[in-house]
C-alpha cells in the first residue's frame, strides 16, 4: 500500500466516524430511548454525546499524529 492510499483510507475513516456520530446518535435514532433510560431530556443527553463525539475525534487525531512522530 503506497502512502496516498494510507492517507486516503485515513480521512475515509475520520469521515465515517464524524458521519456516525453526528447524524445517528444526535439526530435522535437512538438519543430518545437513551434519554429515556436516564430521566433526561433530549438536549441534554445529545449535549453529552456531542461533547463525547468531540473528545473521541480529538483523540483520534492526536493518536494519528503521535504515530507519525514515533515512527
Amino acid at each position: 500500500m503506497n502512502n496516498n492510499n494510507r492517507i486516503r483510507l485515513t480521512w475515509i475513516s475520520f469521515f465515517s466516524y464524524a458521519l456516525t456520530g453526528a447524524l445517528v446518535i444526535v439526530t435522535g435514532m437512538v438519543m430518545g430511548n437513551i434519554a429515556e433510560y436516564f430521566n433526561l431530556p433530549v438536549s441534554s443527553m445529545s449535549n453529552t454525546f456531542t461533547f463525547l463525539n468531540a473528545g473521541i475525534l480529538i483523540s483520534i487525531f492526536l493518536n494519528a499524529w503521535l504515530m507519525e512522530i514515533i515512527r
